[in-house]
């Protein structure tokens, strides 16, 4: 996988510099419609990449370029079709005035060693080849094929803080958790739906979360928050992921989108298998829920 930045030209910094100067003469749809025309203008090298035979694909289909906004990732099999689709950006960039950052440019091999003997180049430009690759915004591990959670810990513990410094120390609880709920919980679970996460960072993902209700509640570290959150309510990460992972397969099945939909179908296994873990951690909820009740009350089920 390489993932290419595009960066301005000289061209396009002075239009710029331009609309920030004086927009009195500059309609707002012109900045509404930026990406839009964005897309329209490398819409051609989307064509040109899936007619070059090179890159990734499912069946008949080519996955092998991925665009958003002004960053690209190209997937291939092989380094040669990589270096291929490489040379197709490279050309496209050339003639129609299109430069690449190299510098915010990376290369990652997923699924075992990165081939370091091969060079992939962009111009004059040699890649190096990353241990992990970022792509909007999450951290993509290169032979394990899994999510680096550490920036969204570090996001959801800076937003978490800055909540509590400003409420008092005579904070309502309840008032606490709203906010942490709304602005924090976003933050730690962000993009979660396409997360392969390792047993070790699932467990700090779901660590950073207890803590939360530790800190508003006042709870002993070592004492568990399950029944708390159970009563809140606020679901555990535990429950939480695989209910976003299920919401999000649901929504690509029905989705008009032809790669959407094969991608979909493709996975069936792993959608049954998530769904039965869904179930069997609500039950496990359940369950340590009626048996704290019963250690504390003297409660009969």
């Amino acid at each position: 996988m390489c993932s290419l930045s595009i960066v301005l030209t000289a061209s396009d910094q002075k239009l710029q510099k331009s609309l920030k100067g004086d927009n009195r003469n500059v309609p707002l749809l012109l900045f509404v419609l930026s990406p839009l025309l964005f897309a329209i203008y490398v819409d051609d090298l989307i064509s040109e990449l899936g007619q070059s035979g090179y890159g990734l694909h499912i069946g008949s289909l080519f996955i092998g370029s991925i665009l958003y906004a002004d960053d690209i990732a190209l997937l291939a099999c092989s380094c040669y079709g990589l270096q291929q689709l490489i040379n197709i950006c490279n050309k496209y960039g050339m003639q129609c005035d299109i430069r690449f950052n190299s510098q915010k440019s990376q290369l990652a091999c997923f699924g075992g060693n990165s081939p370091r003997d091969n060079i992939i180049t962009l111009g004059d430009f040699y890649f190096s080849w990353s241990a992990q690759i970022k792509y909007l915004g999450c951290c993509f591990r290169g032979k394990q094929c899994a999510v680096d959670p550490s920036s969204f810990i570090g996001r959801f513990y800076g937003t978490f803080n800055n909540i509590l410094n400003i409420m008092d120390t005579s904070r309502n609880k309840m008032s606490a958790l709203y906010l942490i709920q709304t602005y924090c919980l976003p933050s730690l679970l962000c993009s979660c739906e396409t997360w392969y996460l390792i047993s070790c960072d699932k467990k700090r993902v779901e660590v950073a979360w207890n803590n939360a209700f530790r800190k508003i509640f006042n709870v002993y570290w070592h004492k568990s928050v399950k029944p708390l959150q159970y009563y809140c309510p606020c679901l555990p990460v535990s429950v939480l992921l695989p209910t976003n992972k299920l919401l999000f397969w649901k929504k690509m099945w029905c989705s008009g989108n032809m790669i959407l939909c094969r991608l979909t179908k493709c996975c069936d296994a792993s959608i049954f298998a998530l769904a039965a873990k869904f179930h069997f951690e609500l039950v496990m909820l359940f369950a340590l829920v009626l048996r704290v009740l019963r250690t504390a009350f003297g409660f009969i089920f």
